[in-house]
């Protein structure tokens, strides 16, 4: 990249420690094709896994191989100082977002599935590949079940006052109930219809059985957790006014983390940047404006 590659910076420099985030790395045969997420979603088998049977294959709506290839980046960085305080010498961080998506597609246990049991599972909307789960809807709104081992199962039983259930061969462990799911899913979907999603939500959860609402992004900016943990936070913008924006994920005891202040305008740091730093005058910035260049 504009030719500061590590090797001659690493020459100048050998404790530099240089992060390189790019679609496939810096080797291999795709190491010149370009990348977005969504390619990289497509190419690491994560879409065939995604959506519903009989329909194509679905990308995930968050850029999730975005986010963690720049969380693997900061994880990376740590490592090489780490490495450097120990030695003295840096090194390449070299991440590719197509690594950071088939590991989230291996770390499934698919590939192993596939490689000793030559299976490749289906599409299976939004249930489980290995234990029931699912969305339903009640009265008001959409949410989500999820049913993990005997214990769980047997609370959501006696929750929804259906403990015969609980002795029936075909719901003996998880893997019976999802290969019976097709069965099980008319009996929840009942239940959970004749009530409203804060109905059953107070049920289950006072049973500790994991639930929750499928919420759209309204229900998100408003919810009384997102505000307590800050996930979302308000930024004042000029001329545009308070922006929620994600906030700080990880809480740390003694180093809280927090939005200091927002992102600049485009050209907001132009005098400081290029006056203090580059020493460039007034006239010289003004110049350069006239011509298009800043």
């Amino acid at each position: 990249i504009m030719g500061l590659d590590y090797e001659p910076l690493s020459g100048i420099n050998p404790g530099i420690i240089l992060v390189s985030i790019s679609g496939f790395g810096s080797y291999g045969p795709y190491a010149k094709k370009l990348c977005f997420d969504a390619v990289a979603q497509g190419m690491s088998g994560a879409m065939c896994y995604t959506g519903f049977p009989g329909n194509p294959p679905t990308r995930a709506a968050a850029p999730y191989v975005d986010f963690s290839s720049g969380i693997y980046g900061a994880l990376g960085a740590m490592f090489a100082l780490y490495y450097r305080k120990k030695t003295g010498k840096g090194q390449m961080v070299d991440v590719a977002l197509f690594d950071a998506a088939v590991s989230f597609v291996a770390g499934m246990g698919v590939a192993a599935e596939y490689k000793l049991l030559d299976y490749i599972r289906p599409q299976i909307g939004n249930s489980s590949f290995y234990n029931y789960n699912n969305t339903y809807k009640a009265r008001d709104g959409w949410l989500f079940i999820y049913t993990l081992g005997n214990s769980i199962w047997r609370r959501l039983l006696k929750a929804i006052d259906r403990e015969d259930l609980a002795q029936d061969p075909r719901f003996k462990d998880d893997v019976s109930r999802w290969q019976n799911r097709d069965i099980l899913d008319p009996i929840i979907s009942e239940w959970v219809s004749q009530h409203t999603v804060r109905e059953v939500l107070n049920l289950l959860e006072e049973a500790r059985v994991p639930c929750g609402p499928v919420n759209d992004i309204s229900a998100v900016v408003d919810d009384p957790h997102v505000r307590v943990r800050k996930a979302i936070e308000d930024v004042d913008f000029p001329g545009v006014g308070s922006v929620p924006l994600s906030g700080v994920v990880i809480k740390l005891s003694q180093t809280p983390g927090e939005i200091e202040k927002r992102a600049p305008l485009i050209g907001e740091h132009n005098e400081e940047i290029y006056g203090k730093l580059l020493n460039l005058s007034l006239e010289e910035l003004q110049q350069l404006k006239q011509e298009s260049v800043v």
